[in-house]
């Protein structure tokens, strides 16, 4: 009889562990949440996280509008991707847990690549749930332990985490499958390859090299929130904003991505069409709450925002976070961006591209 106590004891405590999911800044289980690591800004004394460039805002459901947290991306507390990362650390060769982790430049490392698909990111799932954490940060995050990178600090990053059942995995692996991901972690235990084999040639670092280049996918959250992602091949040769997502979202939209210029490296122009009001302009500049301003020049992040060029007519909420760049190298790498159809995020967004580049009609 104490046996079957024990044995019984024992179950309940590996049943009552927490399913992997998103978790906010209080280490609680959250649906989804959105992070915009502000750029180093000298002029902003009051806050140390802003003026050595770790400060960020935050927001999820339970507070749709940005919150500016008194630590920084470095610290281990109130610190919504400590605690989601915290899950991967100590499980990250466990068979009970499936992890993959990619980034154009490795942490840790001097590796990096210009041809695979430019793209950062974390999955991370057991047998119920787990999440997808989209982000723009280089060399993040380290399969040793979590660390905000010092090269980080500089410029404004963005991310966006999804609390996801496991039947979205599939969906997860098939829309990664067309980046061409630059891999450094993949742990695949039997089962979840057993459930998902396209996640072995994804381990293998098999990628999509026949059409169709580009696909999407509607991810419905564990709380019912439906999010639309976007994927397409570095073989596509086009650009994910202006040729694929503005016409699959039927609207205009205002982009901002990496617009340093380098050697053959280029910033794509500002797309405009006249009859069919559908345009992709560039950010310029960026104006956030908390008299927080600066000039796109300082801002790593990928993200889009839908708005209406015809007066008449409101905008199309939506909201979108990536991480591949309008560039001219970057329209033979893969890539994506997440999107939602929400109002009350879509106000948050709204106004933040407040300067963008104008369209040259010549």
């Amino acid at each position: 009889m104490q046996r079957f106590f024990i044995l019984f004891f024992i179950f309940l405590i590996k049943n009552s562990q927490q399913s992997v999911q998103c978790l906010d800044n209080s280490g609680k289980p959250v649906d989804w949440y959105i992070f915009y690591k502000l750029p180093h800004l000298w002029d902003h004394p009051e806050s140390v996280p802003i003026s050595n460039g770790t400060g960020f805002l935050y927001m999820d459901p339970n507070q749709k509008t940005w919150k500016l947290m008194e630590n920084g991306m470095d610290a281990q507390q109130n610190n919504a991707v400590y605690s989601t990362l915290e899950q991967y650390y100590g499980n990250s060769d466990n068979s009970s847990y499936f992890s993959y982790m990619y980034n154009d430049e490795w942490p840790d490392s001097t590796i990096w690549s210009n041809n695979s698909g430019h793209a950062k990111g974390v999955v991370m799932f057991d047998k119920s749930s787990g999440f997808w954490l989209i982000h723009s940060i280089p060399k993040f995050p380290s399969v040793v332990e979590f660390r905000y990178p010092s090269n980080a600090h500089w410029y404004g990053q963005m991310g966006l985490c999804l609390s996801l059942g496991f039947n979205s995995l599939a969906d997860v692996a098939q829309q990664l499958f067309f980046y061409n991901t630059f891999t450094y972690q993949f742990n695949l235990p039997d089962y979840f390859a057993n459930s998902v084999p396209l996640l072995t040639r994804l381990q293998k670092g098999d990628y999509q090299q026949s059409p169709p280049y580009t696909n999407s996918k509607i991810f419905k959250t564990l709380g019912g929130q439906s999010f639309r992602h976007f994927a397409k091949t570095g073989s596509w040769g086009k650009d994910l904003y202006s040729d694929y997502v503005m016409g699959e979202l039927r609207t205009s939209i205002k982009v901002e991505t990496w617009d340093h210029e380098s050697g053959t490296e280029t910033n794509l122009p500002s797309v405009c069409s006249q009859n069919a009001h559908m345009s992709t302009l560039n950010a310029a500049y960026i104006r956030l709450p908390f008299n927080i301003n600066y000039k796109t020049y300082e801002d790593h992040s990928k993200f889009v925002v839908a708005f209406s060029d015809q007066n008449r007519l409101p905008a199309v909420p939506y909201v979108c976070i990536g991480d591949i760049n309008r560039q001219s190298h970057q329209l033979h790498r893969g890539g994506g961006t997440m999107c939602i159809y929400e109002q009350d995020i879509y106000q948050q967004y709204a106004n933040i591209i407040s300067e963008t580049v104008p369209c040259n009609n010549n």
